[in-house]
């Protein structure tokens, strides 16, 4: 049974730190996650999200036993040191995409593109003013974070998060995109 005291909600990590966590192997994929799967129209969103300051979800990572430090799926272009068995390893549950996206981007893989209109198109982040790859990397970010819980728990876990979120219908979407008195009267007029 899951218990509620083993869940730990927290915010204002700073986007760096959580970067610097993968790149020094301490926060890692498990094996069970996805390849990543975003298109770059989508990535382009959400770094024009960051830079922005809206917010991007939450995180949530998985504070593994030792036991488990061989259970990490390895992302041969990030070049990770191998876990020594004494390390201590964080597995990421939800923003496996968002985090592989924004190491792509910090990495010069590729520039700003379309969607993205502003005055940084084409260009990748080390060519960014440093006021701006500053307010990247200072972005803040919520997570939660799970400890002691087995495998078989966050599998679990991984799949009811992943299973049981809908996207939006295109209908909802246009709702956001043209809120205002005609939407207000089209809902008036449904009930």
């Amino acid at each position: 049974m899951l218990k509620i005291e083993k869940i730990k909600v927290e915010s204002g990590l700073k986007l760096g730190n959580i970067i610097g966590d993968v790149e020094k192997g301490n926060l890692r994929i498990p094996r069970f996650q996805l390849e990543f799967v975003w298109e770059r129209a989508k990535v382009v969103r959400l770094l024009d999200s960051i830079y922005r300051q809206f917010p991007i979800g939450s995180f949530f990572f998985w504070e593994a036993p030792k036991k488990y430090n061989n259970f990490f799926r390895n992302i041969a272009e990030l070049r990770l040191p191998e876990p020594d068995e004494r390390d201590h390893l964080t597995f990421v549950l939800d923003g496996q995409q968002r985090i592989t996206s924004i190491l792509d981007f910090l990495g010069d893989v590729f520039p700003l593109a379309a969607p993205y209109l502003g005055i940084y198109l084409d260009k990748v982040f080390s060519e960014l003013p440093e006021e701006v790859k500053n307010r990247i990397l200072s972005y803040r970010l919520d997570f939660n974070e799970f400890e002691n819980y087995t495998t078989s728990e966050m599998r679990e876990i991984y799949q009811r998060v992943n299973k049981y979120t809908s996207a939006l219908t295109k209908q909802e979407l246009r709702r956001s995109d043209f809120p205002g008195q005609f939407l207000d009267l089209s809902e008036d007029r449904k009930s």
